[in-house]
């Protein structure tokens, strides 16, 4: 379950990006391209935050952790790359 929290967290976030980055290349010229995008956007969005609930409050809870463990390592790495 936890393996399975880690794989939609990152889709959660790419979901949400999606209407910032079509807008951003000005792919949405026209009232059905954003209403396509949002559907799309909205709906996979609120499939992913269905999923996650699904996954149980532990299992939510102790994926929290272990993301906010890996953050301090994630930009450890980041300032060495940058020197």
């Amino acid at each position: 379950m936890l393996s399975t929290l880690t794989v939609l967290i990152p889709y959660l976030f790419s979901s949400a990006a999606y209407i910032v980055i079509r807008r951003e290349k000005k792919l949405l010229n026209t009232v059905a391209g954003w209403a396509g995008a949002i559907l799309l956007s909205s709906s996979a969005f609120l499939f992913s935050l269905w999923a996650i609930a699904g996954s149980g409050k532990d299992t939510v809870y102790f994926g929290f952790l272990l993301l906010m463990v890996g953050l301090p390592l994630y930009v450890i790495m980041r300032w060495k790359n940058k020197n």
